[in-house]
């Protein structure tokens, strides 16, 4: 998931569909990375809700597509 365009603003319907996507990619045995940069916003609602330790990063697109094609 590449949450790099938010921003300014990420709200609850941001964090929700978060949620959602984990739960679907867990449900379907896989795994769940977001790609960065991750901007202010999106890092303060991730650590405000404890949602970091649920979830991987990786420094951009191509990491993130990268370590999924290696594990």
């Amino acid at each position: 998931m590449d949450p790099g365009g938010v921003r300014a603003f990420g709200d609850r319907s941001f964090l929700d569909f978060l949620l959602l996507t984990r739960r679907r990619h867990h449900a379907a045995d896989r795994r769940l990375v977001l790609a960065g940069p991750l901007h202010r916003p999106v890092v303060l609602l991730l650590s405000v809700t404890g949602t970091p330790p649920h979830s991987r990063t990786a420094a951009s697109l191509s990491d993130a597509l990268r370590d999924q094609a290696t594990t």
